[in-house]
């Protein structure tokens, strides 16, 4: 894939317009794999937009989790927006969709910035006490997260930690998140003799405040144990 570390504070970073289909490592390999990751100085404005992302397949590595797309050190300003990711599959972590830390559900570096049109569809894993998650978004300021699509969110291993459909949250004790006018569909634990708890949009309950509206849910399921919810927070 595309791999941007750069180290200067200033100037931007663009990567725009690409196009990303089939890359893959073998199910029994202990490497990961990601269509592009972004992560460079937090004065870097970064411009993540109108990207295809298609056919990212990891093995068990957790280096990086295996994901569409990471994009870290988001500074005010910054946009990932418009871009469309389908089929990443992995025997570990999977994300479509990862605005945060490259190897966590939890941690970033990013500020202010937003998320917005994107499509991630087909997320997948088979691995064990996983992470499973569309879009994950964090923010330590605020975020604006707007017209997003999910659909196809499943893990099939025994007791992952996390299948989430969008996943939303922020450390700062003054951060305000917008999220509105998003789709998600299909999230979905399938393995019946295991613990999962599906979530159709899981917010950080240390998020200050939150602006929930105008979101679509459908068909989160599972067939084990654990909990299912369209919204946790």
């Amino acid at each position: 894939g595309y791999y941007h570390a750069g180290g200067s504070a200033t100037g931007s970073v663009y990567f725009e317009n690409n196009i990303i289909d089939v890359l893959s490592v073998t199910a029994a390999s202990t490497a990961y794999a990601v269509g592009a990751r972004i992560s460079s100085a937090i004065a870097q404005s970064k411009f993540v937009n109108n990207n295809q992302i298609y056919n990212v397949t990891g093995g068990s590595g957790t280096g990086a989790y295996t994901s569409g797309i990471i994009v870290d050190f988001l500074p005010s300003g910054s946009t990932v927006n418009d871009n469309n990711i389908d089929m990443v599959t992995s025997t570990s972590h999977v994300i479509g969709l990862q605005c945060a830390s490259a190897t966590s559900v939890s941690t970033s570096s990013n500020q202010t910035y937003t998320v917005s049109g994107n499509g991630v569809t087909n997320i997948s894993s088979t691995g064990n006490s996983i992470s499973a998650v569309g879009i994950f978004a964090h923010a330590l300021t605020s975020l604006e997260f707007n017209n997003n699509r999910v659909d196809g969110v499943t893990s099939t291993g025994t007791s992952p930690s996390n299948i989430n459909g969008m996943r939303i949250g922020g450390g700062a004790v003054s951060n305000t998140f917008n999220i509105n006018n998003c789709q998600i569909a299909n999230v979905v634990h399938s393995n019946a003799a295991s613990t999962g708890s599906p979530v159709g949009i899981y917010l950080f309950p240390n998020s200050n405040t939150i602006n929930v509206f105008s979101n679509s849910i459908y068909n989160i399921s599972g067939t084990g144990l654990g909990a299912v919810r369209g919204i946790y927070s």
